[in-house]
């Protein structure tokens, strides 16, 4: 880690270790935080035992998670050559505040030595961190008797957290060998007895050895890790309740002060694991609720279905809960880095913990500070801020950011932006710091006007700790909205408003290969008076303009205009389905200063479909990891059912329009087919989802296919567009096993629908998705764009178009 007090010494020692002179050359190649290349080379003469410093200052240079690859050549042992990893930033801590919000991170310190123990504690201090999910286990404390008590590893995780100004939360799990029931404990798998109900005597003395020990060092109290899933917890839920109880007893009755926390439960969602406890959640809050000091929640996954969780189910049931209704803590709760997210995954941590405590939460964990290991396939060993070799991933450099500009600041309330806008205010009388970004695909990189009165100045930060001024108007400021998050600083201001959007896409813009798009941004005129908008738009070199925007547009006040450009979209091998091409429009308001520079994208989402012919291939195909939805990704349980490749699931699929049918043939490969449902919940097995949207109506058609394990077809109709009727009965569904893969012929009525002839040509919206269930759980989908079996929303669906329609006979 680089500091901006050490940045000016930044760069490379030489030492010759060699016996005699060399003449070598050094070179270096750095990738900045946005990807910025920078090269050195210098040419280096050594004498034996003497060294030389190349410099190369980081002042000036952006903030965030660095790569270098440096060598030497010419040497005689060859070439020298290394990849490093390292992080610039301005550290949030150690220190010694206590925030009300609690950011802190899960670790596994007691699998490491004592070397490595200290240098994780230290790292998560040296980013801020308040809290540590840390601990050794009760098999680890007391591993072969009653008498036995092993504190050494625990003594030294506390004593190193105490250093860096940081708590440790104990997590009071698993049952150690000689208290598990006596026929668990002769199991030959290790979890039967790790994971049973121990023995209540035996608990409570362990529970109340451990808060004696830590009496007024530690505070926080967990009581198990994830007891609703079966893979942790494999006693009943009453057991449960009866080992909370009595470590709440034990741990109250030493310290009136502890405060403890439910076990993490790890989801309200349909989860396999829940299957032998399937309401030990609800159960023990409404039970014990009122007992607990705080309700702990995990909930891994991409921000998207956190929100889409927290604000649904968890909301809906903790309103429910009998007062007093503890706090909620995410105390285990993450993204992994896998494929080449890292820069996602630092994204989803600012996103998350912004989130979770405007929802309320007291705190936030992420899972966790380091890599579990170096498998490239396993996402278990892709969640950490640091690698396995403890080098900085941008996760590190964004908990950092997070912890010196949003925690210290007071939440006040989130802003109306608009929907799949989030945009939370913090602050005091001093300054206000607004977090924000945009998730709508339609609108990305919009310019929203912001009313900041009584600001002196102002400046964003992106989420590496980088600062660039903020030009004010007054009280009014303009920012770029996307879907990577920002910081705004605001002294002085008394408060931050949304005024409106002033720049941005209308809507989401598609075409099929060589059409004609007409593509528009939308302005704003905020003031009293009329103003004049100069636009200059430029184009992809892939495309061409048919026609150019107007130059310039006059806005009436308080008015919209739009300035549109049409162009061609690519053919051939430039028009690549699922990529996007970016246009660019300046803009300046004459009179006003507002001026900026926005990129619209246009989605190569349009599937032509050609003459139906023999051998042609296929319209869709889902087999890539892009296209996957996991639901069972984060669990280390299901390793065996995540999806591997196409083998595991995918699909093929040919569309043809007949006279009175839309025809869908959908031959879908998987290595075992399962349907066990009712037709209204096939998604929960091996089935086909489908969603269509036709212009000029309201709502949308969701259908579902499958065959169940009867061999029967099946046909489902989750949705119906407003003033149509539903139309299940009439699509025939013909089934063609190949194994265990099937080959569904979906026949739906066109009428029935409102497929005209004219809106089969002009293209319609079209959605569709596989479900994966080899028995155990639906463990993930296929889904040929984003919004259908999760997170629904038809903004994008690709367009489908029919070259050829049949003439009536």
């Amino acid at each position: 880690m680089v500091t901006p007090a050490t940045a000016g010494d930044f760069g490379f020692l030489v030492k010759n270790e060699g016996p005699g002179a060399v003449d070598t050359e050094f070179s270096a190649r750095f990738v900045s935080p946005s990807g910025v290349e920078e090269k050195v080379r210098q040419r280096v003469s050594l004498s034996s035992g003497e060294e030389t410093r190349i410099p190369w200052s980081l002042q000036g240079r952006e903030m965030g998670a660095w790569s270098v690859e440096y060598a030497v050549t010419g040497t005689a042992d060859g070439e020298v050559k290394k990849k490093v990893l390292f992080g610039y930033l301005e550290p949030a801590g150690p220190n010694d505040t206590k925030p009300d919000f609690l950011l802190g991170v899960c670790a596994h310190s007691s699998r490491v030595s004592s070397e490595e123990r200290q240098r994780e504690i230290a790292s998560a201090g040296f980013i801020g961190c308040k809290v540590m999910r840390n601990g050794v286990g009760w098999e680890s404390i007391q591993p072969d008797s009653a008498e036995q008590w092993k504190w050494e590893v625990i003594d030294e995780i506390v004593t190193a957290a105490e250093k860096q100004h940081m708590q440790i939360e104990i997590l009071l799990a698993y049952t150690t060998r000689w208290a598990a029931p006596p026929e668990k404990q002769k199991s030959a798998d290790w979890l039967d007895w790790n994971r049973a109900a121990p023995d209540m005597q035996a608990w409570r003395t362990f529970v109340k050895a451990y808060a004696e020990r830590f009496r007024g060092r530690i505070h926080l109290w967990e009581i198990w890790n994830e007891p609703d899933l079966e893979g942790f917890w494999r006693g009943t839920t009453e057991e449960y309740l009866s080992l909370f109880r009595a470590a709440r007893e034990e741990l109250k009755a030493v310290d009136p002060e502890n405060v403890v926390m439910s076990g993490g439960f790890a989801t309200l969602l349909n989860h396999p694991s829940r299957k032998k406890n399937p309401d030990l959640q609800e159960r023990a809050m409404m039970t014990l609720g009122p007992q607990m000091d705080m309700h702990a929640v995990h909930e891994h996954g991409p921000f998207d279905r956190f929100a889409q969780v927290v604000d649904g189910v968890y909301a809906d049931f903790r309103a429910k809960l009998p007062a007093p209704v503890p706090p909620i803590i995410f105390n285990e709760t993450a993204e992994h880095s896998l494929y080449g997210t890292e820069k996602a995954q630092a994204e989803a941590l600012v996103k998350k913990a912004t989130f979770a405590r405007a929802r309320g939460a007291v705190g936030y964990f992420w899972y966790d500070l380091r890599n579990d290991g170096v498998d490239p396939t396993d996402p278990e060993h892709h969640f950490g801020l640091l690698t396995r070799a403890m080098e900085p991933k941008p996760a590190y450099i964004a908990f950092n950011t997070l912890a010196r500009l949003m925690v210290p600041r007071p939440y006040l309330r989130q802003l109306d932006a608009g929907e799949n806008r989030w945009f939370f205010l913090h602050g005091d009388n001093a300054e206000k710091l607004l977090v924000f970004w945009n998730e709508d695909d339609g609108s990305q990189n919009e310019q929203i006007l912001l009313r900041m009165p009584g600001a002196a100045r102002a400046s964003l930060v992106d989420i590496n700790g980088n600062s660039f001024p903020l030009s004010l108007a007054g009280d009014l400021a303009v920012v770029s909205s996307g879907r990577t998050p920002q910081y705004l600083l605001a002294e002085g201001a008394q408060t931050i408003e949304v005024v409106g959007r002033l720049a941005g896409p209308p809507r989401a813009f598609f075409g099929r290969p060589g059409a004609e798009v007409a593509v528009e941004c939308e302005f704003f005129n905020p003031s009293q008076n009329p103003v004049t908008v100069k636009t200059d738009w430029a184009v992809p070199g892939t495309m061409s303009v048919r026609r150019s925007a107007a130059p310039e547009l006059s806005i009436p006040a308080g008015s919209r205009a739009l300035s549109t450009v049409v162009v061609k979209l690519p053919e051939g091998e430039n028009y690549q389905f699922g990529r996007d091409g970016k246009l660019r429009v300046n803009y300046a308001f004459s009179g006003l200063p507002y001026s900026g520079r926005i990129l619209i994208p246009v989605h190569y989402g349009t599937i032509s479909v050609p003459a139906d012919a023999t051998g042609r291939a296929p319209d869709i195909t889902l087999d890539r990891r892009d296209q996957l939805v996991s639901f069972i990704e984060a669990d280390p349980h299901m390793v065996a059912h995540r999806w591997k490749d196409a083998s595991d699931l995918s699909a093929q699929v040919w569309l043809r329009a007949e006279t009175d049918d839309l025809v869908m043939k959908i031959a879908v490969t998987d290595d075992k087919h399962f349907q066990e449902g009712a037709a209204a919940d096939m998604w929960r097995g091996d089935s086909v989802q489908c969603v269509l949207v036709l212009p000029e109506q309201k709502g949308s058609w969701e259908l579902g296919f499958s065959e169940d394990n009867q061999g029967r077809p099946l046909v489902a109709s989750w949705a119906t567009p407003s003033g149509w009727q539903d139309c299940s009965d009439k699509i025939r569904v013909d089934v063609e096993k190949r194994g265990e893969s099937r080959v569904y012929t979906v026949r739906m009525p066109r009428k029935e629908l409102g497929l005209t002839d004219q809106i089969m040509r002009d293209g319609f919206r079209l959605n569709l998705a596989v479900n994966d269930n080899d028995g155990v759980v639906r463990a993930h989908a296929l889904q040929l764009a984003p919004g259908l079996v999760a997170n629904k929303s038809v903004n994008f669906a690709p367009y489908v178009t029919f070259e050829q329609i049949p003439v009536p006979k």
